[in-house]
């Protein structure tokens, strides 16, 4: 088209820059934009909100703040695309800055900002504030503002708010009972979610992520007769081949203690992700089923996939809980063979696994390597009160040294 001394229009340049974004090429993206300005183009407000778009879905915000301050004209969209970006990115700070001065330039939001605006709040003080905006504005009872702020509060554990939201919407969708559900969930109000359950079968036709919430309930309350009543259900739906319900179900089954359940709905799943096999090692170190654990481990390794930290975690808790030295250092080596950097969790559990069992000279050999600093360990009090019961000053003088001298 180039070649042809053929000039792209501001329409063709939209197509290209989302294309762009879908390709997440920055380089192409870049000499798009160059020939955007050349052209006189970026004067044109549809290829300027395009542009920002495309940089924040390449994730380049320093970028899409530039364009977005040199704009000669802004929309509502303009505010929104920038606001959004740094919201998805979890930039709350600057989402809010740039809220503000929207508001500053008498700009109203619509309901795509309140909902990028709502993901982005750090905590209920800021959604409280945004939900006064909402209110003054005529989008009080959009579906999807709606359905953002039922979320933000239940996520926040500001239960009553998200029910003050949810029962002055007029139109509820499953993604406002879903949301109503999992906030119960998360709270422990297990017969509220399903009530609200019962209730949402004579409004709404349930998804899998309805399943999802109410089987977390569930787990909250490790009940062997919910579980099933959620599985017939489930199966009744044609969900029961989805992998992420297939691991919440196993996941309620194991912390049953139903390991025949768990089992077979494990086996049946035509799709098994490391989260899948984690969760049965998981619920096997919850009952102290070291041969079940190893037994998973082994078989996820056979499918080639790769351990990851909350695997090694469960495994490092049952050898402590069992008292497992040897098994609880295999696996922590193998962490790092494996490019797993342990965390402060792991840290904690192999040092109270060998304060427990009176290995010291093995925790001072840890905390010489490891990442993690005496400082940081919550195992470092744990392991100074086993060297008192096993009278040892000699490990006890090696841990302050080296707290001393993280200082």
């Amino acid at each position: 088209m180039l070649q042809s001394n053929v000039r792209p229009n501001a329409y063709c340049y939209t197509a290209l820059l989302k294309a762009c974004a879908n390709l997440g090429s920055l380089n192409k993206g870049m000499l798009v934009h160059d020939n955007i300005v050349q052209d006189g183009l970026d004067l044109d407000l549809t290829v300027n909100n395009t542009l920002i778009d495309m940089y924040v879905k390449i994730g380049e915000l320093a970028n899409a703040h530039s364009v977005f301050q040199s704009s000669h004209v802004q929309n509502v969209v303009t505010w929104t695309t920038i606001i959004t970006g740094y919201s998805v990115n979890e930039c709350a700070f600057k989402a809010f800055q740039v809220y503000a001065q929207m508001l500053e330039k008498h700009v109203s939001p619509n309901e795509v900002t309140f909902v990028s605006i709502i993901k982005a709040c750090p905590s209920a003080l800021e959604v409280r504030l945004v939900h006064f905006h909402v209110v003054e504005s005529s989008l009080a009872w959009n579906i999807f503002v709606g359905n953002a702020l039922v979320g933000i509060y239940a996520e926040f554990g500001n239960i009553e708010d998200a029910r003050f939201v949810f029962e002055h919407l007029i139109e509820k969708d499953v993604v406002t009972w879903s949301s109503m559900i999992e906030g119960y969930a998360q709270e422990g109000q297990v017969s509220e979610a399903f009530r609200l359950f019962t209730v949402m079968w004579q409004e709404v036709e349930p998804n899998k992520v309805t399943y999802v919430n109410l089987a977390k309930a569930c787990t909250n309350m490790e009940s062997v007769a919910s579980s099933n009543l959620i599985y017939g259900t489930v199966i009744e739906e044609g969900f029961n081949s989805d992998t992420l319900l297939g691991t919440t179900m196993i996941d309620l089954y194991a912390k049953c203690g139903c390991f025949e359940d768990a089992n077979a709905l494990f086996k049946a799943l035509p799709v098994r992700n490391v989260v899948t096999w984690t969760t049965m090692i998981s619920g096997y170190a919850l009952h102290g089923n070291i041969h079940g654990a190893l037994k998973c481990y082994s078989g996820m390794q056979e499918e080639g996939l790769k351990p990851n930290e909350a695997t090694f975690l469960s495994l490092l808790s049952l050898c402590n809980h069992l008292g497992l030295v040897h098994k609880g250092c295999t696996f922590f080596e193998s962490m790092v063979l494996q490019g797993v950097i342990p965390a402060v969790e792991h840290h904690h559990c192999i040092m109270d696994l060998f304060g427990r069992t009176g290995s010291l000279k093995l925790a001072t050999v840890v905390l010489d390597s490891s990442p993690v600093t005496p400082m940081q360990s919550p195992g470092l009090r744990s392991l100074l009160s086993h060297c008192k019961a096993h009278c040892n000053v000699g490990t006890s003088e090696l841990i302050f040294k080296q707290v001393a001298l993280e200082e």
